[in-house]
């Protein structure tokens, strides 16, 4: 829905922006090249999520991570790719925990915590973190790294 909807405002804006420089009111501005910046080389251990950060920081790194490098943890030393991640309502003292893992897979960080909602585990597919839970139970407390 959200994607839909950006997509309708990308077309509109690119059509008012054309019928402008069709109609000669283009107002261009010029980029300040003091102020641009050059964007480090994307490494596969930046990808690496740390649970020390917000939960509004490690849902910007699974979408900026997705599809190369992708964002990854580690639980009971087994690599599991995060594709999507949202923002849950639960919280701990200590970053990194898992905190709920019947259902779903809620792992605590710096200000609250965050559900891995899609994931691929180690040498699996891409499926649903409950998916992944009916397969392989991770104990609440368990430490993500």
């Amino acid at each position: 829905e959200l994607f839909d909807r950006l997509a309708v405002m990308s077309a509109d804006l690119m059509v008012s922006t054309l019928e402008k420089a069709q109609a000669g009111t283009l107002n261009p501005i010029k980029q300040n090249d003091a102020d641009a910046t050059y964007a480090p080389i994307i490494k596969k251990e930046m990808a690496h999520i740390d649970f020390t950060k917000t939960a509004d920081e490690i849902c910007n790194a699974v979408r900026g991570f997705y599809s190369w490098p992708c964002a990854f943890c580690f639980i009971n030393d087994k690599r599991i790719k995060v594709i999507k991640a949202v923002k849950s309502n639960l919280s701990a003292r200590e970053c990194g925990v898992v905190l709920d893992s019947d259902n779903r897979l809620v792992i605590s960080c710096k200000d609250g915590s965050v559900e891995l909602v899609t994931v691929q585990p180690e040498g699996a597919k891409v499926m649903a973190a409950s998916q992944m839970l009916n397969g392989h139970a991770i104990p609440k407390g368990t430490v993500v790294k």
